[in-house]
């Protein structure tokens, strides 16, 4: 079902075969993006994708929801990587995605200079360790969350919630921008041990509507002072 670059769809299912139809889909993710060419739908159906998922072309993935029996989840559970990493233009939504590292860029990782709209998330991160991890690492691009939700499963792991949202943040960010611009809406970030939203670096911003930001968290900023959901650095 190839057609014009730009519309071409790839479907993705746990069952293998050569990605031209829904009646044949690609048996990864990975796959998929080495078929699709910039501007293409990748749909991924229903079902647990462990693997880590990485791409500079510009795409759209669209899941089968991010919660229940019918969800579709991306899971980088012990390879040492985001579950999903972009850096290009890129839409997503309707996905689960879990890791269960620190130190990784956290489970959504968003780089370079495209813009990248999330939506429909369901995002995990617990690394089982004491070094937090973040929900949601951006640098360099414009990013939009909305209508996710994201939870954190450990007691040393920082997870983040966006639009429509909650979030439980423990030791680390929620939402960490390291460079670029957030838009966050509709929200609720809740942070037990960390910041819930942290900006940084001369070149970051943030646009926060209708969201609460919480923390009851001790980590400590330097100064002494614990607690903070919010906290921008140049």
């Amino acid at each position: 079902m190839r057609r014009a670059i730009g519309s071409s769809r790839r479907p993705v299912a746990t069952r293998p075969n050569n990605c031209q139809t829904q009646g044949s889909p690609c048996a990864t993710i990975a796959h998929a993006i080495s078929q699709a060419a910039r501007g293409d739908t990748i749909h991924i159906a229903a079902g647990t994708y462990d693997e880590s998922v990485n791409t500079s072309v510009d795409l759209s993935f669209v899941g089968a929801g991010p919660t229940g029996a019918g969800a579709t989840v991306i899971d980088s559970t012990g390879l040492s990587a985001p579950a999903l990493a972009l850096s290009g233009t890129d839409s997503v939504s309707d996905l689960a995605l879990r890791t269960d590292d620190a130190g990784i860029g956290g489970a959504l990782n968003v780089s370079g200079s495209g813009a990248v709209t999330a939506t429909g998330l369901a995002v995990t991160t617990d690394p089982g360790n004491a070094a937090g991890s973040d929900g949601i690492e951006a640098g360099g691009s414009s990013l939009t969350v909305s209508d996710s939700t994201i939870t954190a499963t450990n007691s040393d792991t920082a997870v983040t919630g966006t639009s429509s949202s909650s979030c439980v943040v423990q030791d680390g960010s929620g939402i960490e921008v390291t460079a670029g611009t957030l838009a966050l809406s509709t929200s609720t970030v809740q942070a037990m041990e960390g910041i819930a939203l942290r900006i940084h670096g001369a070149t970051s911003s943030a646009s926060v509507r209708d969201s609460v930001l919480e923390s009851g968290g001790t980590e400590d900023l330097g100064s002494g002072a614990t607690g903070y959901a919010y906290d921008q650095w140049p």
